[in-house]
């Protein structure tokens, strides 16, 4: 029985790895036809590009890969009788799908797991590249309010992790309690280094009641790291799943709308999981005997079934994230279709 299971495991694979091969060739061209002449001369910075724009074309064809991958490992399974041949020695329908459930939910765990990486920023690292520019020119003057401080930074870059024209303002209410300046920042063992930081400040005790030091190096903003920083005036969505947990902490009593981060969470989590429990349902009504099965059929209701669910969620997704849906949408509509799929999954035999 478990070289069977193994024999499954492995057709499934080979089909998925195909078709993910065939949808990511298929992006890349159209990706190179729209983006030809922004494209570097150079051979490294093409190569570079088109393996960051190779990682982030997952988003999409990964899901359809795994459950076009599964139909077709079906329809040969059906049309060659290996479904009877295998109720024959004993496997049910059930234990004949699992191997396609384990399969496709290791991958998708996978790459969830990855988005927890550094390749989560790939698309733009790509965009980079296309843009002939760094993420400075997209990281300017941020503005925001973290606990009792104000904060204004001219220019971020989040690669170097550096930062120039510093302004802090500390207030106690509706009074000002300091000011702290510098010319540059550098981002270290997880807080900002201010480079000889002006900070002037108020002293009750002394006339004129205003005070100025000076600071070779000071240590704030501890934990927020530059990604986070870029990306608070762009809501989140180009924040990796670690630090949009993250940006979530440091944010959650900063009265700050933190909803398009938890939407571009939920959605970064919970989209892989369609192809799993999709492919529990493609498994529940598929057919064991070759008779009266219909090849084309088959596959032309599911393809377009499939499309049709993988446009409304991720739709649902995009929804979420500009506000007109709630940022649990996204993980509320595929814990739906999971207890969908088990509930069906439970009643076969």
């Amino acid at each position: 029985m478990s070289a069977a299971k193994t024999y499954l495991a492995k057709l499934y694979a080979k089909n998925f790895f195909i078709t993910l091969l065939g949808l990511e060739l298929f992006f890349l061209l159209i990706d190179f036809l729209q983006n030809q002449k922004n494209i570097p001369s150079a051979a490294n910075l093409t190569i570079l590009y088109f393996y960051y724009q190779s990682f982030a074309a997952l988003k999409i064809t990964l899901a359809l890969s795994l459950i076009f991958g599964a139909i077709w490992s079906f329809i040969y399974l059906v049309r060659s009788n290996e479904l009877t041949a295998l109720e024959s020695i004993g496997m049910s329908k059930k234990e004949a799908i699992k191997p396609f459930f384990l399969v496709s939910l290791f991958v998708a765990i996978t790459y969830i797991l990855l988005g927890f990486t550094k390749a989560g920023y790939y698309y733009d690292d790509a965009r980079a590249i296309l843009q002939n520019k760094d993420a400075t020119e997209r990281s300017k003057d941020l503005f925001f309010r973290y606990k009792d401080e104000f904060i204004y930074i001219k220019e971020l870059n989040p690669i170097s992790k550096t930062a120039k024209e510093l302004q802090i303002i500390g207030v106690d209410g509706n009074s000002v309690k300091y000011q702290i300046e510098a010319k540059t920042a550098v981002f270290e063992n997880d807080s900002w280094i201010l480079k000889n930081a002006s900070i002037l400040f108020l002293d009750e005790l002394n006339e004129p009641h205003i005070a100025r030091s000076y600071q070779n190096e000071l240590k704030t903003l501890n934990g927020f790291k530059p990604k986070i920083l870029d990306n608070i005036s762009q809501g989140g969505e180009g924040l990796n799943a670690v630090d949009a947990v993250n940006a979530i902490w440091l944010l959650k009593d900063q009265h700050i709308s933190l909803d398009k981060i938890k939407a571009a969470l939920f959605s970064a989590v919970s989209l892989p999981l369609f192809a799993p429990f999709f492919i529990l349902i493609l498994g529940y009504f598929t057919p064991v005997a070759s008779r009266s099965f219909m090849q084309a059929r088959f596959a032309a209701v599911w393809i377009f079934g499939s499309l049709l669910c993988w446009g409304v969620l991720t739709t649902l997704s995009k929804l979420s994230f500009y506000g007109s849906a709630g940022s649990y949408a996204p993980i509320l509509s595929i814990a739906i279709l999971g207890v969908y799929a088990f509930y069906l999954f439970k009643r076969l035999k």
